[in-house]
């Protein structure tokens, strides 16, 4: 018995998991760029469902007080696009970074990115951000 467990164990360590592999979320330590507040977002973009992945402040008056995150949203490299407003987008970055560290490399094609309002960018349609309401929203025009 203990022969098959050491085999077992040794065959997984060298077969890596799946796209759903469960990798902790990292923390990172206060710094002078980011607030104390940004110590641990609990970024969990693989593993058991549901995944976790931080909600950015939207607030603006004009869209020159937002910018644009491009999220990544699964194993293959799909992903999502983000307004948010730029005092965000330091606290994104690095959240971003947990994130699409996480993920094993998937041998399956990336969809088109997508905008917060469902559409998809075309060469002559960029994604852009605007202010929509008083909040940061990502869209096609």
């Amino acid at each position: 018995m203990k022969t098959v467990v050491s085999t077992l164990l040794a065959l997984s360590a060298l077969f890596p998991l799946g796209c759903n592999a469960n990798k902790a979320a990292t923390c990172d330590t206060p710094s002078d760029s980011l607030p104390a507040s940004h110590d641990c977002d609990g970024v969990m973009c693989t593993g058991q469902m549901p995944t976790s992945f931080p909600t950015f402040d939207k607030t603006c008056t004009t869209a020159g007080d937002c910018v644009l995150g491009i999220h990544q949203t699964s194993c293959c490299g799909s992903s999502l696009a983000i307004g948010m407003t730029r005092t965000e987008q330091s606290r994104f970055a690095v959240d971003e970074n947990t994130c699409v560290g996480q993920y094993p490399q998937c041998a399956c094609p990336a969809t088109p990115t997508v905008t917060e309002d469902g559409q998809h960018g075309t060469p002559d349609k960029p994604i852009v951000v605007e202010c929509q309401a008083g909040s940061c929203m990502t869209t096609v025009r």
